[in-house]
């Protein structure tokens, strides 16, 4: 084997280490952020739930006591039994049932 070559062959072992420092930072930042979507997927479908148990508990407390339509109410004027942002809500909710 000559001088050329086994310069050949050094570079080619460095160039093979840089890869593999270079795939195990790739493998460990894919690895976080999957785990970081996992955990705001569970997030979101929680905060989903929250929603909409407060959407249902807003539904039942209007239809029960809300007896007038004052200015600083959350209801709509038109139809004071339903909370003026409950489409917009329900909409967010969609997937939660």
């Amino acid at each position: 084997m000559t001088d050329t070559d086994m310069l050949y062959m050094a570079s080619l072992e460095k160039r093979n280490s840089e890869l593999e420092v270079r795939i195990s930072v790739l493998e460990d930042k894919h690895h976080n952020e999957c785990g970081q979507i996992a955990h705001y997927s569970d997030e979101n479908a929680k905060l989903k739930e929250l929603l909409k148990e407060a959407v249902d508990d807003f539904q039942f407390l209007s239809e029960q006591y809300c007896e007038k339509n004052c200015a600083c109410c959350p209801l709509d004027k038109e139809d004071f039994c339903e909370w003026k942002h409950q489409d917009e809500a329900l909409a967010l909710i969609g997937g939660a049932e």
